[in-house]
């Protein structure tokens, strides 16, 4: 994952960048899948996926930057157990 400003709009996002000759064939499903769900998706709690675009033998995923940080680290929720 590498941080990154767009030169278009100057917009901060972030970049996963895949060697396909390097990532195993279920995982490239799975790579797939994702793309195809978070393309339709627009929601403030979900981080928008802005494109794909093939870099070299790759593939570069352009999301929106998460400006907290670590999506795990910014979680306050707790469980409610009912009681």
């Amino acid at each position: 994952m590498y941080k990154a400003t767009c030169l278009h709009s100057g917009l901060r996002v972030a970049l996963k960048v895949y060697s396909l000759d390097r990532v195993p064939s279920n995982l490239v499903h799975t790579l797939v899948r994702e793309v195809r769900i978070h393309a339709d998706l627009q929601h403030r709690s979900i981080i928008a996926l802005y494109g794909v675009f093939q870099v070299g033998e790759g593939r570069a995923v352009w999301w929106q930057w998460g400006r907290g940080g670590q999506v795990q680290r910014g979680r306050s929720c707790r469980r409610d157990t009912g009681a």
